[in-house]
């Protein structure tokens, strides 16, 4: 190569050294040639590379290891800034109907929520972006592709994304137990009417009674009274026909 190019500059290479250990090297070197070409000298400096060459790796495969996660985990996961989708995973796609996590970028973001969730998704995008801690979770609701609404649970925090300063969001579709907890809310309802027309009979049961006691003890008084009116004259009459000196 030297003798083709006439120098090299950062050549990246394997070494052995002597104890027989393989470093990465990058080498910056300049020939001399004769008259008729001949490579007569080499000045060049080389260093050592083996440390920048392992970070290099390490980064590589944590990046692997996080696309690997993203695009495994069953959460929606997109990244955006307060305006359009940057990135969006293979369950954000499934989640919006999308046949693809391409579809989804370049999207406004609020054009993926209902319009009641608009300013709060605005004013959590800035916190986020402001803060550097994610925010806590929220219940928001998504339009799919379809004009389908989902329910879901939502955690927003800060992120670079490209070098760019955003937000990343991961969503959970909790529509089954949304409509679990409305079968609950429901049934309570139900149940607390039921009970609410039990205590109204329970009420109306009582005021009976107490009517129906009223007109026995009435009636009881009515019966004493005319007794009272019969026995009486009856009575005198007695006491009038009595001999004297009894």
């Amino acid at each position: 190569l030297l003798r083709e190019r006439g120098k090299l500059e950062r050549y990246e290479c394997v070494r052995l050294r002597t104890d027989g250990t393989r470093i990465n090297v990058v080498e910056n070197a300049v020939g001399s040639f004769d008259a008729d070409g001949n490579l007569v000298e080499i000045k060049s400096y080389a260093f050592d590379d083996t440390e920048r060459k392992r970070a290099e790796k390490a980064l590589e495969e944590a990046k692997e290891r996080y696309r690997l996660l993203v695009e495994l985990i069953p959460d929606a996961v997109w990244v955006s800034d307060a305006e359009v989708l940057w990135f969006a995973n293979q369950a954000a796609a499934r989640l919006l109907g999308a046949a693809s996590p391409d579809e989804l970028v370049g999207r406004p973001l609020l054009a993926l929520f209902h319009p009641d969730d608009h300013a709060k998704i605005a004013e959590r995008t800035r916190l986020a972006m402001e803060r550097d801690a994610p925010l806590p979770l929220e219940r928001r609701k998504i339009i799919r592709f379809d004009g389908q609404l989902v329910d879901v649970e939502t955690t927003v925090g800060p992120c670079v994304f490209d070098g760019k300063k955003g937000v990343i969001r991961v969503s959970r579709d909790i529509t089954e137990r949304v409509q679990h907890e409305e079968e609950l809310l429901q049934k309570d309802r139900e149940i607390s009417l039921h009970a609410e027309r039990v205590e109204q009979l329970n009420t109306a049961l009582k005021v009976l009674l107490e009517h129906r006691e009223e007109e026995s003890r009435q009636k009881d008084e009515n019966i004493r009274a005319t007794l009272v009116k019969l026995i009486l004259p009856y009575l005198e009459g007695l006491k009038s026909t009595r001999p004297d000196g009894g």
